[in-house]
């Protein structure tokens, strides 16, 4: 609410141990809200995660963080990927109101019901799809719809003329379900070595056995499996294709950086993308492995065409998932949150 000067406490949960979307969304968030003068603190069970300069807490138990609530006392706790449910309704009580971003169509997910929703205060969905497959229905007065945003000077198209050998580039979980990550190997396997080179960055260091079949490749494959760069940027820079084989997206934020960066996007049909990325203008979709494989052969020999997507994919991002109108909506969402609680409690308003 533009105008309105009223300070948030605001305690960001994660508590995966995997570096994925919902923590990338969380850190931003966080340091994004503390830069708009804000009181924030970041809690997550694991010691991967860099949040500066949000204070960091590492709580392992709901001791901990039942007593970092009890000092902190927070407006709002906002989490992502659901706390244990033993911790849910405490940490529920402990605070004025909680918050889920939800990033998945949870509906596909066996983590489905880990976190009861009756004990959040309201839902955030990255996507109409995500709201829409959510496990249980639920009233606008209790959810809003906020796409992820990105730092668009930090995912700058690049020229890319010029290389003979084209780079193919996949991001993501390894781990998690319906991501298919593993399918770049299928992909590798049925294009010729001497035109591709195949890069996989993410799912942490816990990953790296996933792809001991990479060694079975073909002769003359190259394949490289990066478990995680804190310089992904870097990656996207260097890449000529990215690829995404999930099977269902909430918004999909690698490939939304990939798009930033101006890469011709081959993704597999799923909701959550088909509704933000087009076919044929800003991306080109499949379902089988051997349409992946024809799309990739169609790019690696019409390079207006793979220019022409990457522009393209970039405008799309360009016109409606930037990082400042993203952070608008969460602090404006918030603060009518916190007056709608203060009027009902009969607090002043005005800080």
């Amino acid at each position: 609410m533009k105008g309105m000067k009223l300070n948030l406490k605001i305690l960001f949960h994660c508590p995966s141990k995997r570096v994925g979307g919902s923590q990338i969304l969380l850190t931003t968030l966080a340091r994004q809200l503390l830069a708009r003068g804000h009181t924030v603190v970041f809690t997550s069970s694991s010691d991967t995660f860099r949040t500066d300069p949000v204070p960091y807490h590492r709580v392992e138990t709901l001791d901990d963080m039942s007593s970092l609530m009890a000092s902190f006392q927070p407006d709002f706790l906002l989490f992502s990927n659901s706390p244990l449910p033993v911790a849910a309704q405490e940490m529920s009580e402990s605070c004025a109101q909680t918050i889920e971003i939800v990033q998945s169509n949870r509906q596909l997910e066996s983590e489905a019901l880990i976190y009861p929703h009756e004990f959040t205060d309201h839902h955030v969905f990255v996507s109409d799809s995500a709201r829409r497959f959510f496990y249980a229905p639920l009233p606008d007065s209790v959810s809003t719809v906020i796409p992820n945003g990105l730092d668009l000077a930090r995912f700058p198209r690049c020229d890319r003329s010029g290389r003979d050998r084209l780079t193919v580039l996949t991001v993501g979980s390894v781990q998690a379900a319906g991501k298919n990550a593993l399918d770049i190997l299928d992909v590798a396997s049925g294009l010729p070595p001497s035109r591709f080179r195949f890069v996989h960055v993410g799912g942490g260091p816990a990953s790296a056995g996933a792809f001991n079949r990479s060694a079975r490749l073909p002769e003359g494959v190259d394949f490289t499996h990066i478990p995680w760069s804190e310089r992904i940027e870097d990656h996207y820079r260097e890449a000529d294709l990215f690829l995404s084989f999930s099977r269902h997206e909430g918004f999909g934020l690698a490939i939304a950086e990939a798009a930033a960066s101006g890469l011709p996007l081959v993704l597999r049909r799923c909701y959550g993308i088909t509704e933000c990325i087009e076919d044929g203008k800003q991306a080109l979709y499949c379902d089988e492995i051997q349409d992946f494989i024809s799309r990739i052969e169609t790019l690696a020999e019409d390079r207006p065409l793979r220019e022409r997507l990457g522009a393209a994919a970039r405008m799309r991002i360009e016109a409606g998932f930037d990082l400042a109108s993203m952070v608008d909506a969460y602090e404006n969402l918030l603060i009518e949150l916190k007056l709608k609680s203060r009027e009902a409690s009969g607090t002043p308003t005005m800080e």
